[in-house]
């Protein structure tokens, strides 16, 4: 599929912008992991208040309820601080209703305390003073659990601004801290208060106690200088300084209490009336200065929450006019590049069609007006090349009409030479049809030279095999001769034992003699074969020395009739060769003549249509 260079510079446009989203959307999700951070911690201040106002009338109902049984002094209404806890329950669950599934296990662990502080108020009344003290210590234990928990489970322990964090950490841990303190001085005060004595060890833990608040009220006061020091709202140490001032006023009105009636004093003087008078505004002033400080610092994380949103707006609108502002320039250079590219595509084209008068001017200052000028020139150069091309047209013209005449010229001489090649042709035809002949010749004389030599060493082998049997008859006549002697040695004893036998012996005799001449005979006659065979076999050992002759004689005729037919063999080839040769210049010449003819007329129509 062709793409316009249009689009494709758009896709590199948009591509471009990719980045600067990618940024911008992994911006946006960091800006609201922060504003959800803050959020939480706004959601943990919610479930503060009520904890802490419980934690007020818990400790309250632990004294009052302490003072009635232990000491049988009715100081307050339980009935009313009740009602301030079941209604400090009802607003924490009311929280915990909107904000319950961002925390996990906030309301199971509200529903416990709930149980125990019902089964405290209902067993209350037939409690005595120790176990009542316990029930109450326990509840409070796991009232500050809570609130540790929440703080843990909101951030507000990793508030990530020092001035929120230094609040925090006033409200969150520091009060609390004080708080218990002087609840357990009270308790212990009001018990050396109703004894009108103290022992070493209640001293020692009058001190100790005492100690404790002196330490975390002081750094309280540190926590919040350092939020002041560190805050961007001016507000804040008008906010809440004056409550801070108050609660540690009357804390250290507390501290001179308690150092004067029960650390630098010998006897006890005072009574729980009186405890209770100097230890209530410090936990009541504590409360009220916790309370401000929560409200105030719900306010600061709000403001960065506000600023958070504040700047991923400023920042998104930043970005999408940034980004509007890189596709207007991107566009606009992008349509600057492909106007000028089509102002060489129709250059270019008019080039195609013939014209020559074509020039295309960019003022784009970049490498488009080098092309543009490149362009420019290169028509410029073509322009030139024909009028070039022109005046060699009409030297060429002259050219093809001499070359026309020197055509002409050649093609006689081809003529010629083509006729030649035909008359060598028709003689090689000959000399193959009689180099062919010759050959059969030759072929003829080694056949039949091979046919004689074949014939004389068969008669060969027949008087070799006449000269095997004569050496047998020599045998025969051999074994005759000696059956010869031994018959005339016969007749010769005969002879000899027919004379010792009388007349009755001379017809053996005669016999005997007669077998004597036969044998004589026969020898005589056997002498004679004798000779006569030898003569056979010497007459045969001449003709075999003659055969053998023969037979050499023919197998180097033989040889010499190869050797010449081989010889004809390859001058038949050669000739072969040649005629082969002679066809294919006679056919390459008239080709030639072909070519001629042809190169003739196109020479001709050259110079008639004027080249």
């Amino acid at each position: 599929m062709k793409v316009s260079i249009l689009a494709k510079l758009s896709a590199v446009l948009v591509a471009l912008c990719i980045p600067i989203v990618i940024l911008l959307v992994l911006y946006v999700q960091e800006t609201n992991v922060n504003i959800d951070f803050g959020q939480k911690e706004v959601y943990g201040n919610e479930y503060l208040k009520p904890l802490y106002k419980g934690l007020d009338s818990l400790t309250q109902h632990s004294l009052i309820s302490t003072r009635s049984k232990k000491y049988g002094i009715n100081s307050g209404s339980l009935a009313s601080l009740e009602e301030k806890m079941e209604s400090a329950i009802k607003e924490y669950n009311s929280v915990d209703k909107k904000y319950g599934k961002i925390f996990s296990s906030t309301a199971k662990k509200m529903s416990a305390f709930e149980d125990k502080w019902k089964s405290l108020k209902e067993q209350s009344a037939k409690m005595d003073a120790k176990s009542s003290l316990e029930a109450h210590n326990s509840l409070i234990v796991q009232l500050r659990d809570l609130i540790v928990y929440i703080g843990n489970d909101s951030n507000l322990i990793l508030d990530p601004d020092l001035d929120t964090y230094y609040l925090m950490d006033a409200t969150l841990l520091k009060h609390p801290s004080i708080t218990d303190y002087l609840y357990q001085l009270q308790i212990l005060a009001e018990r050396i208060a109703n004894a009108q004595k103290i022992t070493n060890d209640e001293r020692t833990d009058v001190v100790v106690l005492s100690g404790l608040i002196a330490s975390d009220i002081g750094n309280l006061r540190i926590d919040h200088d350092t939020a002041y020091e560190n805050t961007k709202d001016a507000n804040l140490k008008g906010a809440v300084d004056s409550n801070v001032i108050v609660q540690q006023n009357a804390v250290k009105n507390v501290m001179k209490f308690i150092d004067a009636n029960f650390v630098k004093s010998e006897g006890i003087s005072v009574s729980i009336n009186q405890v209770a008078s100097a230890m209530t505004p410090a936990i009541k002033t504590g409360f009220e200065m916790m309370e401000k400080s929560i409200g105030y610092e719900t306010k600061l994380i709000n403001d960065r929450i506000g600023r958070f949103n504040a700047t991923k707006e400023k920042r998104l609108l930043l970005s999408i006019v940034v980004t509007i502002i890189i596709l207007i320039l991107g566009a606009y250079q992008i349509l600057s590049v492909v106007r000028a590219i089509r102002k060489l595509e129709d250059g270019a084209k008019k080039v195609s069609s013939g014209e020559m008068g074509v020039s295309v001017e960019l003022n784009t200052k970049d490498e488009l007006q080098n092309l543009a000028e490149s362009f420019n020139k290169m028509v410029g150069n073509i322009s030139k090349a024909i009028g070039t091309i022109e005046q060699n047209s009409m030297n060429l013209e002259a050219l093809v009409k001499e070359t026309t005449t020197s055509v002409s010229q050649i093609k006689q001489t081809s003529d010629i030479v083509s006729d030649n090649a035909r008359i060598v042709a028709d003689a090689a035809s000959v000399s193959v049809t009689v180099s062919e002949d010759g050959q059969k010749a030759v072929t003829d004389s080694i056949e039949g030279v091979k046919r004689i030599k074949e014939q004389i060493e068969s008669i060969a082998e027949k008087i070799v095999e006449l000269n095997s049997k004569t050496q047998v008859i020599n045998k025969i006549i051999s074994a005759v001769d000696d059956l010869t002697k031994q018959s005339k040695i016969l007749a010769f004893n005969a002879s000899i034992e027919a004379s010792k036998a009388g007349e009755a012996g001379k017809g053996f005799a005669v016999v005997a003699n007669e077998i004597k001449n036969l044998s004589e005979e026969s020898r005589e006659s056997t002498r004679k074969i004798s000779e006569i065979i030898n003569e056979i076999q010497e007459l045969t050992n001449t003709v075999v020395m003659m055969t053998e002759q023969g037979t050499k004689l023919a197998d180097q005729g033989f040889q010499l009739a190869n050797s010449a037919g081989e010889t004809i063999e390859k001058l038949a080839f050669s000739i072969q060769n040649a005629s082969e040769a002679a066809f294919q210049i006679s056919s390459s010449a008239i080709e030639q003549k072909s070519g001629m003819d042809q190169l003739e007329e196109t020479m001709r129509n050259a110079v008639l249509a004027g080249v």
